[in-house]
């Protein structure tokens, strides 16, 4: 029993039991035995499982889910108690309140949700503009904090689920919040700062070069990390009136996913990873447990060139037509061929010669894309820079463009401009020849940007708002709605950008026909696990998919 796909969710009960949740819709409860894990039992959702929580007996963990549900489960046997279906999109976060039989809840659909564990419905806040990324319960439960990427900080009264509170971040994302008393919090932003929050006062401190993804407390309420995708873990001691100073640092390993953390107790704090089970790291020996992780087999970029389909993931293992060739053993978020090279890069932060494995570039923070334009190679990071190369001495930096506040998504080039998509739904255009941005388009998508590509008329994006759009130097050009149920991940075009290929999360693949301005065909779903990347095979005349379960899939047209 084990993981086979990206661990998203982790939680810790005081009795030594682990849960994690997993991009590959599995619960899984562990005993923490001698140092290492040993599964004991698990439970299943419809989708990717986005958290877990255990209660404060340890009888129960609450899990969230991208199917839109929270569920209930027993401990130790994983025994479905209940579901709770409130929101209308991802549930990112579940947890019990601290002090009653309550379960609290934040959803990609904007709102939050207070549940009792029957079941009983008792309240939903809505007023985020943005998605709700986390949240957290005062001491005392009587309010509840949530964060998303408004750039908004607001507090709940968790009895009416009326707002009590409002505190503007200055329209940078806020991703991690967690409460040291009843009336005391940290937040952490996209920017790399921590902030602390009481009824009096408050107070800023940058300590990550990017953005920190989880602040977690431990049980003693003296002591807290945070992690960030700088690569980098934090253990802070806590002191009167807010008053904060590091005790350690460590490097993440590369398999260790940031957005997963808990304390397992004083000494050992637990994290999630791109593999079979978690990681522990051992504060007083500074040391961190392998616990015999094997990778995932989650593929997460196809790329075609002369006909030869060349994959890559989270295991860092590079194939070619699905032998394998070499790689960096490092997760990798894209493939590409520059020049004589194949070039990958991804959470590490570094750009990779694929086949060799090594490293040719640091960078400021990890890595979702890559795509060659005019003899040079274009980076996007998860800090909104585009870093751009020429191939002189294997590779060598040019210029580093900062063209958003936010990850970058998705990179294109149609043979005219280099086209950028950021996850806040903006689009950039630069001009190849200067590398100068000559259009910003703000507000492209209503929700996370996920991916863009040329096509015939321009450019093309897709979004969790399920809609295909299409853009050309002027602006938009059309905003089509997909026949996709889940979150759009991935999109390309055939050789001549007449035809626009479309993945989902939910394994889905959709073609568009942009002369007949319709969607062609039924909707294929090849697999029940989410499609990652697609491209065009201009030898087979197909579109290639590659999706989070391994496979790759010829998609006729």
């Amino acid at each position: 029993m084990k993981h086979i796909a990206p661990i998203s969710g982790i939680s810790a009960s005081r009795n030594g039991l682990v849960a994690t949740s997993g991009y590959d819709n599995n619960v899984i409860l562990w005993e923490h035995l001698k140092g290492s894990p040993s599964a004991i039992a698990m439970g299943v959702h419809d989708h990717l499982v986005n958290s877990c929580s255990f209660s404060r007996c340890g009888n129960m963990v609450v899990t969230a889910s991208s199917d839109y549900s929270i569920r209930l489960w027993s401990v130790p046997d994983m025994r479905l108690l209940n579901i709770y279906t409130t929101h209308d999109d991802d549930v990112l976060k579940a947890d019990f309140c601290p002090k009653s039989e309550k379960i609290g809840a934040c959803s990609y659909d904007g709102s939050l949700s207070i549940h009792k564990v029957d079941g009983t419905f008792l309240c939903k806040m809505v007023g985020h503009k943005g998605l709700v990324e986390s949240f957290d319960w005062s001491d005392d439960g009587s309010k509840i904090t949530s964060v998303g990427t408004d750039g908004t900080i607001r507090t709940w009264d968790a009895t009416s689920g009326e707002m009590l509170n409002l505190i503007e971040n200055k329209d940078v994302d806020v991703d991690a919040v967690v409460y040291i008393s009843s009336n005391e919090k940290i937040v952490g932003d996209n920017d790399g700062y921590i902030k602390y929050i009481s009824d009096t006062t408050s107070k800023k401190v940058k300590v990550h070069n990017s953005s920190v993804k989880r602040i977690v407390l431990n049980a003693s309420q003296d002591k807290f990390v945070t992690t960030a995708y700088d690569g980098r873990m934090i253990l802070w001691q806590l002191a009167p009136n807010g008053h904060f100073s590091k005790v350690h640092e460590t490097k993440l390993p590369n398999i260790a996913w940031p957005r997963s953390v808990a304390f397992l107790d004083d000494n050992q704090v637990v994290v999630g990873t791109f593999g079979s089970t978690y990681l522990t790291w051992d504060i007083e020996r500074n040391e961190w447990l392998n616990n015999g992780i094997s990778p995932s087999v989650s593929i997460n970029s196809v790329h075609v060139n002369n006909g030869d389909i060349y994959t890559i993931g989270d295991a860092g293992i590079l194939y070619k037509n699905n032998d394998e060739i070499g790689g960096p053993r490092s997760l990798c978020n894209f493939v590409v061929k520059y020049g004589e090279l194949l070039v990958s890069g991804g959470q590490s932060a570094q750009i990779f010669n694929a086949v060799s494995g090594e490293v040719l570039a640091e960078l400021d923070s990890p890595i979702n894309c890559g795509v060659v334009f005019e003899e040079l190679l274009a980076i996007g990071t998860y800090s909104g820079n585009v870093y751009i190369f020429n191939d002189k001495d294997g590779l060598s930096l040019k210029k580093i463009i900062k063209l958003h506040q936010n990850a970058i998504k998705g990179l294109s080039y149609n043979g005219e401009y280099l086209f950028s998509g950021c996850a806040d739904g903006e689009l950039s255009i630069v001009d190849p020849k200067t590398l100068v941005e000559i259009k910003k388009i703000d507000g492209a998508h209503g929700c996370i940007l996920n991916d863009c590509s040329p096509y015939n008329k321009g450019f093309a994006t897709i979004s969790r708002d399920l809609h295909l759009g299409l853009w050309s130097l002027a602006g938009m050009e059309a905003k089509i709605k997909s026949r996709h149920v889940n979150s759009i991940k991935c999109i390309a075009a055939n050789e001549d950008g007449n035809l626009i290929a479309t993945g989902s999360y939910a394994g889905t693949i959709d073609i568009y026909n942009v002369e007949m301005k319709q969607w062609v065909g039924a909707i294929n779903r090849p697999t029940t696990w989410g499609i990652s990347s697609i491209d065009w095979n201009d030898k087979k005349k197909v579109f290639v998919a590659s999706s989070y379960d391994g496979n790759v899939y010829d998609i006729a047209v």
